[in-house]
């Protein structure tokens, strides 16, 4: 029985600091691989900012002229033709509107007045 104490201290003597050594490599790996990882999305942060700037490099705010091609009315229209023209849309959704209401009061006052 004194034997077999003798022999457990002595694999207990010898295995507590082979797993701590263990442990402390395994740690050491971890850490490497973290560090490794952290480095790689340091690159890849730095190539999607330089990726950005090239992008915005090709867009350019447009100038006076080329907003003025679009917004301004037909070549030839000047005064209040010219106003008619450049707010027809305004126009047209302004009476869609109208006929919106008009058309909602007309239904609201048949439901409406056939309740009562």
């Amino acid at each position: 029985m004194d034997t077999f104490k003798e022999v457990w201290a002595i694999v207990l003597l010898v295995a507590v600091p082979i797993a701590g050594f263990v442990g402390f490599i395994v740690h050491t790996l971890t850490v490497r691989k973290s560090s490794l990882e952290i480095q790689k999305l340091h690159y890849e942060i730095e190539r999607l900012k330089s990726e950005q700037a090239n992008r915005e490099r090709l867009i350019e705010p447009a100038n006076f002229d080329q907003v003025m091609q679009f917004a301004a009315p037909p070549p030839g229209v000047t005064g209040r033709a010219a106003a008619r023209a450049a707010h027809r849309g305004l126009y047209f959704a302004l009476l869609l509107l109208v006929v919106a209401i008009v058309i909602f009061v007309v239904v609201y006052l048949f439901f409406h007045g056939a309740t009562k």
